[in-house]
């Protein structure tokens, strides 16, 4: 278990941290480190784990911009979206037919608009330990141009349905964060979490970003 030191794992855990998945290869799924394997590519199909790659009740892929929030094909002179550029938050936790729902929210505290693409790397804690996270990434990426203020939001998805070895209760240890590695970055942000425990061996189904903080 990966120690956190000031909201931020360990020296030692950073080791076999991943970056976020951006733009460009192929896609990979997410594997059970204390954050999600490093992967890229502008797509990811679902694979593994309980949950379904359709549509997310509450969800869309062509969100309207939040104030500040652009989305383009691309901008080389724009810097990349850094961790230190980002802040993390998770909201909008919702229930349903034995599914939970919430929102992944990455905004722009710096003074700069930058860009960013991709999947957010993701890892489950608590104040002491890191859980990991195996995760599943699915739909198509595209590259957000970000204001100072702006937002990018990412669909996130699992079960609260044990699965038959999950024999514990609850099925798996209650975290209380969520670590965060804003895509093509390995530094970690910290989002506190309200979600509850993850089934299925921490497993969670995540949109690529996309515009605004979500609907």
């Amino acid at each position: 278990m990966g120690r956190l030191v000031s909201g931020t794992l360990s020296a030692a855990a950073l080791v076999v941290l991943a970056t976020g998945c951006g733009g460009g290869g192929g896609p990979k799924a997410g594997a059970t480190a204390p954050l999600a394997s490093a992967s890229s590519g502008d797509s990811a199909a679902a694979s593994g784990g309980p949950a379904s790659a359709g549509p997310v009740p509450g969800s869309t892929h062509s969100a309207a911009p939040a104030p500040g929030t652009t989305s383009q094909a691309g901008a080389p002179t724009t810097p990349h979206c850094s961790s230190s550029a980002l802040h993390a938050t998770v909201t909008g936790y919702d229930a349903g037919a034995g599914q939970r729902y919430a929102r992944l929210i990455l905004t722009n505290v710096s003074g700069s608009t930058c860009r960013t693409k991709g999947w957010p790397g993701l890892g489950l804690g608590n104040a002491s330990e890191g859980f990991g996270a195996n995760t599943t990434r699915t739909g198509t990426a595209a590259t957000l141009l970000i204001a100072p203020g702006g937002h990018a939001w990412s669909q996130l998805r699992w079960t609260a349905i044990p699965a038959a070895d999950e024999t514990a209760s609850p099925c798996e240890p209650n975290p209380t964060v969520l670590q965060v590695i804003p895509p093509d970055e390995t530094a970690v942000l910290v989002a506190s979490w309200s979600g509850g425990s993850v089934c299925q061996h921490n497993h969670i189904l995540e949109y690529p970003l996309v515009p605004g903080t979500g609907p």
